[in-house]
């Protein structure tokens, strides 16, 4: 496995690769966000080697948000990525397909300073998302939906990665934001607090899937398969040994020994069974989740959920996984 920089992949051809071009290409060239507390369960399969010991040779890509990775995977620069369904980009006719899901809960939590008592005192005040249409935004907009407070009532600020957001509240300078539940355990010592978790109000969300630029699914199916069964290999292996696990994200990110988020994040994902390595693609869920950012006004124009999905790929995964 070779790790690449946002800036590796951006030196890469801006043209959109042809098939016969990516079937040639050995590499498969996988995005993920900036590696956080779940470093350990998400690259394990890297990491570890299951990849390579399937035979396949793997790129993967550190990028800020999920809107850079859907806009490198359209133009061909990666064969895949993960993070939330991209929905709005599948909508406009883009050539992805979500191939698997494995992160099966939302983690996000809604954190304010002390003086924000509640998901009702943010009217009139800023929280801090990512870009518009990346998972943030979707969870900050669902959650004020749920809660029955317009959002043109609050203000969006986009202050890029989860650190970038929780700082931004720390110091300051917008009243609360959306971040992983890792920060749990160093809230109250910043001054902060949890004011909603995103899973009371999405409790269909998808948090993580895989979803594959349509060329490489289409000219490398047989790497397409070994890169999702090396996933569901990695995941099995991630959930079954904590110490290593744990040990593994701390490396990763390069946290403090004494740094309790990495053990934190492993243990909920455990107590709320929020990763399955089987990797389940469910319309149903994709649906639900997609109708309810159309009502939240996340979403204007829905994808046809039965189009932008590739059932058969996981399945094909999981024989080679072994079930």
């Amino acid at each position: 496995m070779k790790l690449a920089s946002c800036g590796a992949l951006l030196a890469l051809a801006a043209a959109a690769l042809s098939s016969s071009a990516l079937a040639e290409n050995a590499k498969w060239r996988h995005a993920v966000l900036e590696p956080k507390s779940d470093a350990g369960i998400i690259l394990m399969a890297a990491k570890k080697g299951f990849l390579e010991k399937l035979g396949l040779d793997v790129e993967i890509v550190g990028l800020k948000n999920e809107l850079l990775a859907q806009r490198a995977a359209v133009s061909g620069d990666i064969d895949s990525f993960e993070g939330s369904p991209p929905y709005a980009a599948i909508s406009t006719g883009t050539n992805l397909k979500v191939v698997a899901c494995y992160w099966t809960a939302t983690p996000y939590h809604i954190f304010a300073k002390e003086s924000v008592k509640s998901i009702q005192d943010m009217r009139g005040k800023t929280i801090a998302i990512a870009a518009p249409g990346s998972a943030p935004d979707m969870v900050a907009r669902a959650v004020l939906d749920f809660y029955k407070v317009p959002t043109d009532e609050v203000k969006f600020a986009n202050v890029g990665s989860d650190a970038d957001r929780y700082r931004a509240v720390a110091q300051g300078v917008v009243d609360a934001t959306v971040v992983s539940g890792e920060y749990t355990p160093i809230a109250g010592r910043d001054g902060l607090h949890s004011i909603a978790k995103a899973s009371d109000a999405l409790p269909e969300y998808d948090r993580l899937c895989i979803t594959m630029n349509e060329r490489s699914l289409t000219a490398r199916r047989p790497d397409a398969v070994k890169f999702l069964a090396g996933e569901m290999l990695g995941m099995r292996y991630a959930l079954a040994n904590r110490a290593e696990t744990v040990a593994l994200t701390h490396e990763i990110t390069g946290a403090k020994p004494d740094d309790p988020r990495p053990g934190w994040v492993f243990d909920d994902v455990l107590a709320q069974k929020s990763v399955d390595p089987s990797m389940p693609l469910s319309i149903d869920r994709l649906r639900a989740m997609q109708d309810l950012m159309v009502r939240s006004g996340a979403l204007t124009k829905p994808a046809v959920v039965e189009k932008m999905v590739d059932l058969k790929l996981r399945e094909e995964a999981a024989a080679l996984a072994g079930r």
